[in-house]
């Protein structure tokens, strides 16, 4: 039987472990074109590597969006190895700025959600990659 003082150490030791399930001290995740990226492609995508595994169901086009002047930019979402891509279902414009945005709904595989929203600003030039 557990001494009524190990009680509440247990306690604190269960609370830090699952504390540390979503790792704060680093960015959850990191942006590809890079935040304030310019003449980003007009064909191009938009990436974020995060830092655990998440979980698939949460990446959505719900949860991952890129919008231009207020103006929501369609397209797909898909995730892989670590990383989400949000594939716009048209050519973006050029020398335009987007906003994408990784909701709070977005979960770790082991079901914790991101402590807020993850935004970042890309701007378009006006090249078209092969």
């Amino acid at each position: 039987m557990m001494s009524s003082y190990l009680k509440p150490a247990a306690l604190l030791l269960l609370l830090l472990s699952l504390a540390a399930c979503w790792d704060d001290s680093r960015d959850p995740l990191t942006p590809t074109p890079r935040v304030l990226s310019s003449s980003v492609a007009l064909n191009g995508s938009v990436s974020a590597t995060f830092s655990q595994p998440m979980d698939p169901d949460t990446l959505t086009t719900a949860t991952f969006t890129l919008t231009g002047a207020a103006v929501p930019v369609q397209g797909s979402v898909s995730y892989a190895n670590q990383t989400v891509v949000f594939r716009p279902a048209a050519q973006l414009a050029s020398q335009a700025t987007f906003t994408a945005t990784i909701t709070d709904e977005a979960r770790s595989a082991s079901g914790v959600a991101m402590a807020a929203d993850y935004a970042w600003n890309i701007t378009t030039g006006d090249i078209v990659t092969p």
